[in-house]
């Protein structure tokens, strides 16, 4: 079936880059998963939608070699994913495909958790053990921090030693 949106018959979420690396395409699921929309993510750099839009957990230039990351939507609700890019020889250009993991967001991998953060009963978060990158936390946990730390937008995707003052 066809993607009404933009004529396009993959159901994947996807971004299309050029050769030096600019966004010019992106379809309808990428922005079902992400949130994100054609105007914020075309004509920009794919390294700085990766690290400063998505907050990938995987550096864009080493995706290669650790296709298995978190994003973050602009919501900043946790996704997991691999990502495999597409080179086409003939155009220069590249897809790079991102494949949502089956249960793995928070509310269905980790429903316990999810509901402590919503209630902001106790303080609890989680990191992701590669780098110690924040990924969801309570607000009771990011109230220990320092402005502007103490709010999610400034510390989900960041790595700990970012917005902890002295973490060894």
């Amino acid at each position: 079936m066809r993607n009404q949106a933009n004529g396009d018959n993959v159901r994947v979420p996807y971004l299309a880059v050029n050769k030096k690396g600019v966004i010019k395409k992106l379809n309808n699921a990428f922005s079902q998963l992400t949130g994100y929309s054609e105007a914020e993510v075309l004509n920009n750099q794919a390294s700085d939608i990766f690290n400063n839009l998505l907050r990938s957990t995987s550096n864009y230039y080493e995706i290669a070699n650790n296709p298995d990351c978190f994003i973050l939507s602009n919501r900043l609700e946790l996704r997991e994913v691999t990502i495999s890019i597409n080179s086409y020889a003939q155009s220069e250009k590249k897809r790079i495909l991102f494949f949502e993991k089956p249960n793995s967001r928070i509310e269905d991998k980790f429903a316990a958790f999810n509901q402590i953060c919503l209630e902001n009963s106790m303080s609890t978060a989680l990191y992701c053990a590669d780098g110690f990158v924040l990924l969801a936390a309570s607000q009771k946990y990011l109230d220990i921090f320092e402005e502007p730390y103490n709010r999610k937008e400034y510390c989900y995707g960041q790595n700990i030693y970012e917005f902890v003052k002295g973490f060894a």
